[in-house]
């Protein structure tokens, strides 16, 4: 592309000096729509879509770049106004594009092989791109192999230049060449005996050697006749075949379909293997997703759920590319399932195969950028935040410091700094702390006595100055600095911003981040530390008043267990489920016990997932009875699927504490596999008892 660039404006250049417009405008045209838009831009879309900072990315953009200026430039005594408005948005500087200097080529850069081997590249892809549509095959899928007959060498060496972009534009598996002057070896040689040639000289075997000759291997005879003479046994006799006697036709192997060039031959193995098929289907899933996203007008950069029915032969095909599939359509979840559920459900077909497409909007995009813009969050932190449950700015500033640093990943520093810049405009910042107040004098005292000697400070404080002269790595000196500076709790150090404690003399930036981060890390007065103790299912047969117990199990069988177990005790029972409650009911025999239906279906019995305070009341309710009861949350998950997993967590901690103060038993169960992991530490953390199903 930079060859062609400098190309460009060598021949603009010559045309404008002999007043050619017509010549000078063409050529920026077949620049920018043929080289530019439909070349160039389709070779790097993978490099610009790189995620974060890559060097590959930002080379890709700076030649980008550098064609779009230069091609403004060009055409701006042509088209002035709107060249102004385009390099305006380009770049800036200076004011307006008539005000650069004409753009000079520079030889160096021009590399005339090169742009000859690229063109001849584009050649090819139109060729292929031909054979395609006869043999109705679209671009996305995949060819097994693309044979080349060159007629020149130079041709191959070019060719074997460029060898990635002539098979990713085409999306060709492999490439082969044929050395010139040769045939590709796989063609079906077959031979045609000359009859008349043949008589004249063996007249009565003449049949016979006819017969010999199409069961002899074509390339055998050929050979043979190469070197001058090819012979044959016939009833004790040897007979000559010469090169008169027969001819030799080439056909292609099955599958293959062939088309010439400007340089050569070029052959296309159409054979479709399943790992062929598997990546076609796959292709035209993430083609389908795309369409979809645009019809609901998400931002290119935002996540989203698939949910896929399909038969179980396409399932197989995308099993090894569900990754690849949610990579291209940003999905965070990628699903097969019986029945597709999200915000956009489209019914498609796909060579023959009727699929069900769901897409669900995850709304991440205002939750990630506003983490990645603050310093020190990279995306892959704020990926994960976001997961946490802190989607939105909203649901972040409701979280604390301490709701932060418990995500996988995030540090203390990290959560402290998330927490300072969400809160930056709450309060009015303050350039340093206020240093300990002195001492105002007792009343009556002689203005004229001595000061009285100064008596030990007060145990708190010289506590905590012991406690910062006990910090590893913090010296004395620098110890004794913090605190006259005015840091006299752990508090203030956790408060404080790493360039305040930067003013205080002997604090280098390491240092003030060891210092913040060392009292945040110290628990909170009464936080709840201790992870629950974790039983298997078997070993649990009695629950006990006041517990809370989360059943992790697959599927929902020891918690009804043990629900049922705490019924036949005489027990009051509430059980929340997104199952259909006839269902449970029956298969469990619950009778008149009240069953709740998680479901967007309006009935008595049901509460949408999203209606978590319609639930916390139906439950609060519940636990007030005289005597209390067991709660059986079966559908934990898809509460948090539904909500800020934070939000249900509080949620959880609300329902803990009822159950507690009401003598009752909260059961949970949930399938693990559907949790992250942070997620599940979380949940473990709530309860007292953990049961593995």
């Amino acid at each position: 592309m930079l060859s062609r660039i400098e190309s460009l404006k060598r021949d603009v250049s010559a045309a404008m000096e002999v007043y050619e417009l017509h010549r000078a405008a063409r050529a920026i045209e077949d620049f920018v729509v043929t080289d530019l838009s439909r070349w160039y831009v389709k070779l790097v879309r993978d490099r610009l879509w790189k995620e974060g900072e890559d060097k590959d990315k930002l080379a890709a953009f700076k030649v980008l770049h550098e064609a779009l200026s230069t091609s403004v430039a060009l055409m701006a005594p042509m088209t002035p106004h709107i060249s102004d408005v385009i390099y305006t948005n380009l770049n800036g500087r200076p004011e307006s594009v008539h005000m650069v200097s004409w753009p000079a080529f520079d030889p160096r850069w021009i590399d005339p092989k090169l742009e000859e081997g690229m063109n001849l590249v584009r050649e090819i892809s139109e060729t292929v791109a031909r054979i395609r549509q006869e043999s109705n095959l679209n671009l996305r899928w995949p060819v097994k192999r693309a044979v080349i007959k060159a007629e020149s060498d130079e041709v191959i060496e070019s060719l074997l230049s460029l060898k990635d972009p002539l098979l990713s534009q085409n999306n060709i598996k492999d490439l082969q060449l044929v050395p010139a002057g040769e045939e590709w070896d796989e063609m079906i040689l077959s031979v045609v005996p000359n009859p008349n040639a043949i008589g004249k000289v063996y007249r009565q075997w003449s049949s016979k050697i006819a017969v010999l000759l199409k069961n002899r291997p074509a390339k055998t005879i050929k050979a043979g006749i190469d070197k001058g003479e090819y012979s044959l046994g016939i009833e004790g006799q040897l007979v000559k075949i010469l090169p008169n006697m027969v001819s030799f036709t080439s056909t292609l192997p099955p599958d293959v379909v062939s088309a010439e060039f400007s340089k050569g031959i070029i052959y296309l193995d159409l054979e479709q293997t399943p790992a062929l098929e598997s990546e076609g289907f796959s292709r035209e899933i993430i083609r389908r997703v795309q369409q979809m996203r645009k019809d609901m007008g998400l931002n290119v950069e935002e996540f989203i759920r698939v949910e896929i029915e399909c038969s179980r032969r396409v399932e197989g095909f995308l099993e090894s590319w569900k990754d690849k599939i949610a990579r291209e359509t940003r999905a965070r979840h990628f699903e097969i399932a019986d029945s597709p559920r999200g915000d956009y459900i489209v019914e498609w077909n796909i060579e023959s195969e009727a699929m069900v497409i769901g897409l669900t909007s995850l709304k991440m995009k205002q939750g990630m950028d506003t983490l990645t813009s603050i310093s020190g969050i990279s995306p892959d932190k704020a990926m994960k935040l976001v997961d946490a449950g802190y989607s939105s700015v909203e649901h972040m500033k409701e979280a604390s410091t301490e709701d932060f640093a418990i995500v996988e990943g995030i540090t203390k520093l990290d959560a402290k700094r998330i927490y300072d810049s969400l809160h930056k405009d709450d309060v009015k910042p303050v350039d340093a702390p206020a240093a300990p107040a002195a001492v105002a004098p007792q009343p009556g005292a002689s203005e004229q006595a001595p000061p009285a000697p100064a008596g030990p400070a007060p145990q708190p404080q010289m506590t905590f100055l012991e406690r910062l002269r006990k910090i590893e790595g913090l010296d004395q000196t620098v110890a004794l600095a913090v605190y006259d500076a005015g840091y006299v709790s752990g508090q203030t150090l956790m408060n404080a911003a790493v360039g305040d404690l930067m003013k205080v003399k002997g604090v280098s930036e390491s240092i003030a981040i060891m210092l913040i981060e060392h009292f945040i890390s110290e628990p909170s007065p009464g936080a709840r530390q201790v992870r629950a103790e974790i039983k298997p299912a078997p070993s649990v047969t009695e629950l006990e008043r006041s517990f809370s117990y989360l059943v992790e199990e697959d599927k929902p069988e020891a918690s009804y267990t043990l629900f049922l177990n705490a019924l036949s005790k005489g027990m009051k029972g509430y059980c929340i489920t997104r199952n259909y409650p006839a269902k449970i009911k029956s298969k469990f025999d619950l009778k008149d016990t009240p069953v709740i239906w998680l479901s967007n279906v309006g009935r008595e019995n049901a509460i949408r997932p999203k209606d978590l305070e319609k639930l916390s009341v139906s439950l609060e309710q519940f636990l007030s009875q005289p005597g209390g009861g067991i709660v059986l949350l079966d559908g934990l998950e898809y509460l948090i699927t539904n909500n800020n997993f934070i939000t249900v967590l509080r949620l959880i901690q609300s329902l803990r504490d009822q159950v507690a103060i009401n003598q009752s038993i909260l059961l949970m169960a949930v399938n693990r596999s559907t949790l992250e992991s942070h997620q599940l530490n979380l949940l473990e953390r709530e309860v007292d008892y953990t049961i593995t199903g």
